[in-house]
């Protein structure tokens, strides 16, 4: 919906939001804090094999976008790392499917701060089944993050042999996070 509101005596053209009616000034001024929010996604195009009993880092090789330099193709491809200014409170996501084999009791996936300890996580409450459906994991968590902090994805399965995280396009696996403010 559009329309027009008064401003003083002066008629601005008006843009429907959510909550109302928003000048195309204020609208222009959002759009461009919303594109300069610090933020990156970072995905895997190929499946990344993982031993069975093993905590392992996934590896992500490309980017969707990355405004601030969180992310490196060349080293240390498991990890978001907060740039130097952009400490704050950040929300991440991770979103993954372990390939449908059966075997064991455990597909884990967790978001790890800095090697060492884990501020969320993904494990489904029943076993996989041989040849069910793949198990995906779809979560986020809110952490407060300071310059040099680094997060990465974690994956653990104890199937009895190796368990692909597999590559779908636009979702598996992929690992994001934007910096909501201070």
């Amino acid at each position: 919906m559009s329309g027009r509101f008064s401003e003083g005596r002066r008629e601005q053209p008006a843009t429907a939001t959510a909550h109302g009616l928003l000048a195309a000034a204020d609208k222009a001024k959002l759009d461009l804090l919303y594109q300069a929010l610090p933020s990156c996604r970072v995905y895997r195009n190929t499946s990344q094999a993982m031993a069975s009993g093993v905590s392992l880092a996934v590896a992500f090789n490309l980017e969707r976008f990355d405004t601030h330099g969180f992310h490196d193709t060349a080293v240390n491809t498991s990890r978001l790392t907060v740039p130097a200014g952009l400490g704050g409170l950040y929300d991440i996501a991770v979103h993954a499917a372990w390939d449908a084999v059966g075997g064991g009791a455990r597909r884990v996936f967790w978001v790890q701060l800095n090697g060492a300890t884990n501020i969320g996580g993904y494990e489904p409450g029943n076993p996989p089944l041989a040849g069910s459906s793949f198990v995906i994991a779809s979560f986020s968590t809110r952490y407060r993050l300071v310059p040099g902090d680094y997060v990465e994805v974690v994956a653990f399965q104890n199937s009895g042999g190796a368990v692909n995280i597999v590559a779908f396009p636009n979702y598996s696996p992929e690992f994001g996070l934007v910096r909501l403010g201070d």
